[in-house]
């Protein structure tokens, strides 16, 4: 190759790059025959008549992502999540690879919901899904004669019953933590609350008859016992005494009920746990304590899998995940769980209509990372941006990215942010 014609390949491989045809299987083995017969004026023209078109298309419509969009992707798996924009190469992922975490977030009518469903729809005759309802969204999958859906109301659980296997006084401390995060109960009346759900155990010899007493039996307890006025232990006993009443207004007894949860079944059936109605801190709160149920099962009893088991799904997630509690002192158990769910075979699938607000943990434990629609706040595009590794061109395109059905996806399994079209569910 003389002079002249390495400065023109330099060029032409200079405008390749730009364009994103370096990563093109037809452009790099055109590539590889001028490089080996520079001379060949053939080749030369297809791949200049090939770089031509492509900077026209861009021209016609200026889409940065046209130069990340996968030209020759190893997208393996058996779950259909739509095509990739420009190729119309299919977008498929494994089961497996929802155990790394799935985060969707977008506007309302962007296609966030239709994107679950597909993603649902697919995995619930073969894997386990757990979703908790806070819309009545969920309630077709009914179709499915494996699913099942709880109305609030036919659902009863004793809340103090540890989960199969796990020490009980190790669940009834975290079952504490829990309501002091979401009742606001500080950590000295918590304390008492520990002691007196552990005395009243000890009292009716739980630990070996596996019969627990509930939060109504300690409700009795606390308010028969009898403090000195001015002492410590009557303002926890207030403060607990309030925090449950109020507890109770909400949930009735179906927090209380001494049946036997058939965990076997709890676990292998699909279900949802409709929350319609229920103020959102109690939704949260329910959430936590059954996701600490069934991790403190797994975990406590080694059940560990290298495929997925559980996806657990979380809509409207900015409210449970929020970034509030990142700086907290104590420990948020749920982004704790997040990062410790791969290794069970639990996955959590997380939506939200914004990012401005949710927890760094989520950003940083959630590998497949898909925006709907557009977003919006102009915040959450430059969060979104920036937990995928957009460039600024990519990162305004979004912006205006608004119609339903588009989404732009983050996938572990390859380098760049692209395009995806989402079929319609009817």
């Amino acid at each position: 190759m003389n002079a002249a014609s390495e400065k023109e390949f330099n060029h032409l491989l200079h405008r390749a790059h730009q364009l994103g045809l370096n990563r093109n299987r037809k452009f790099s083995g055109l590539l590889s025959l001028l490089k080996t017969n520079p001379a060949d004026t053939i080749v030369l023209n297809l791949l200049q008549e090939m770089i031509s078109e492509v900077e026209v298309k861009n021209l016609e419509d200026p889409n940065p992502f046209r130069l990340t969009n996968p030209n020759n992707p190893l997208f393996e798996g058996s779950i259909f999540l739509g095509n990739i924009t420009d190729t119309k190469i299919p977008y498929l992922i494994s089961p497996e690879l929802l155990t790394t975490h799935m985060l969707i977030s977008g506007k309302t009518g962007g296609g966030k919901s239709n994107l679950i469903l597909l993603t649902l729809l697919q995995l619930i005759r073969h894997h386990t899904i757990k979703i908790f309802d806070r819309k009545f969204e969920y309630h077709c999958l009914l179709a499915y004669e494996n699913f099942v859906y709880w109305m609030l109301k036919d659902f009863f659980i004793n809340l103090i019953e540890p989960s199969l296997g796990v020490a009980p006084r190790l669940y009834i401390n975290t079952f504490c933590e829990i309501l002091g995060i979401f009742l606001d109960i500080r950590v000295a009346a918590r304390g008492l609350l520990a002691a007196t759900i552990q005395k009243l155990c000890e009292n009716r010899d739980s630990y070996s008859t596996g019969v627990y007493p509930t939060l109504k039996d300690v409700y009795i307890y606390l308010c028969d016992k009898k403090y000195p006025l001015m002492s410590r232990n009557a303002r926890y006993q207030e403060s607990i005494i309030n925090r449950l009443d109020s507890l109770f207004c909400v949930f009735g007894n179906q927090i209380n009920s001494q049946r036997k949860l058939d965990w076997n079944q709890f676990l292998t059936t699909n279900w949802a746990i409709s929350l319609n109605g229920i103020p959102t801190d109690y939704q949260n709160l329910f959430i936590t304590i059954i996701i600490a149920k069934i991790m403190m099962y797994r975990i406590h009893n080694n059940l560990r899998s290298n495929q997925l088991v559980d996806l657990f799904v979380f809509d409207e997630a900015s409210t449970i995940f929020k970034k509030y509690y990142d700086n907290r002192e104590q420990t948020f158990l749920l982004t704790d769980y997040l990062a410790q769910a791969r290794e069970f075979g639990s996955g959590f699938l997380i939506s939200t209509q914004g990012l401005t607000n949710i927890s760094n943990s989520v950003l940083t434990n959630t590998s497949l990372k898909i925006m709907t629609g557009g977003q919006g706040m102009g915040t959450d595009f430059d969060i979104f941006a920036s937990a995928t590794g957009m460039n600024t061109e990519q990162r305004e395109f979004i912006r205006q990215m608004t119609q339903p059905g588009k989404a732009v996806v983050r996938d572990p399994r390859y380098p760049y942010p692209f395009t995806l079209e989402v079929p319609k569910i009817v």
